[in-house]
């Protein structure tokens, strides 16, 4: 797994992920309250399976959980 916690927006993430990964794996990133609008964004983008679930320190908040294979 590899952790993200709000340092770009997710299209930079998705880029960096490519980048460091050699294999298969995993991220998540905490993406806060603009969770679905930064997904919405980026979703052009995402070719990996995703889910998106509810944070458990804020009701507001999401979380990405992002499959990517290489």
């Amino acid at each position: 797994y590899i952790v993200y916690r709000a340092f770009k927006k997710l299209p930079e993430i998705l880029k960096i992920s490519r980048e460091m990964a050699k294999k298969p794996h995993k991220f998540i990133v905490m993406l806060g309250k603009s969770a679905q609008d930064q997904l919405n964004k980026a979703s052009k983008d995402m070719i990996y399976k995703y889910k998106l679930i509810p944070s458990v320190t804020d009701a507001d908040s999401k979380i990405l959980l992002v499959d990517v294979q290489k």
